[in-house]
């Protein structure tokens, strides 16, 4: 399964996940996401122009603690969704 990762301008992340129970009948992961992402990313204008990245679920950090410190970085030529604690 996959999610959209959005980069906010600040570079923290937004997150989107589709619902399992929009997927069609032997609907591949891929094609499911190529359907679904543009219809549900029309639903929310804040999204236009932020850059993105379509990432396997499982590669996502656990939970939604920390949420604030999960980044998008480009690890080995595929981007991934870090947590990156702040430097104090």
């Amino acid at each position: 399964m996959k999610a959209r990762v959005f980069e906010n301008p600040d570079g923290s992340v937004r997150i989107m996940r589709l619902n399992e129970k929009m997927r069609l009948k032997d609907e591949s992961d891929d094609v499911f996401a190529a359907r679904m992402f543009p219809i549900e990313q029309t639903k929310d204008i804040s999204l236009s122009n932020l850059a993105f990245s379509d990432v396997d679920i499982a590669s996502l950090p656990p939970g939604h603690v920390g949420r604030k410190d999960w980044k998008r970085k480009m690890i080995g030529g595929t981007m991934r969704v870090m947590i990156v604690k702040p430097q104090v």
